[in-house]
């Protein structure tokens, strides 16, 4: 299973997972933040809307673990990073963003 990288808001790739069994699959994720469940019984997680709302990477590590027969496989995981949208760092509010032009008898700069 790939590790994924986003940026927040944009859609994550569907996740199948196989076996070399007909099996089952539980699955847990610890980090709820990036937009997907904490845990789940299917054999796909869907694409989701990667979240992130700090300045900073934003993680989830999912652990799968295949069933077969009453009997647990071996766990495998993968990591979803999420990374944060870029804000611009300054004093400036729209209100006082000007576009300068040539000073006419209408505005004088």
């Amino acid at each position: 299973i790939s590790n994924q990288s986003h940026c927040n808001g944009e859609p994550t790739n569907e996740v199948v997972f196989s076996a070399t069994l007909p099996s089952t699959y539980s699955w847990v994720n610890d980090n709820a933040t990036i937009g997907l469940a904490s845990s789940g019984t299917t054999d796909t997680i869907h694409s989701f809307t990667a979240l992130n709302t700090t300045p900073s990477n934003n993680a989830g590590v999912i652990k799968v673990t295949p069933t077969s027969g009453g009997c647990a496989g071996q766990t495998d995981s993968f990591t979803i990073v999420v990374k944060p949208t870029p804000r611009l760092n300054s004093g400036l509010t729209p209100d006082s963003v000007r576009i300068k032009t040539k000073p006419n008898k209408y505005n004088n700069y």
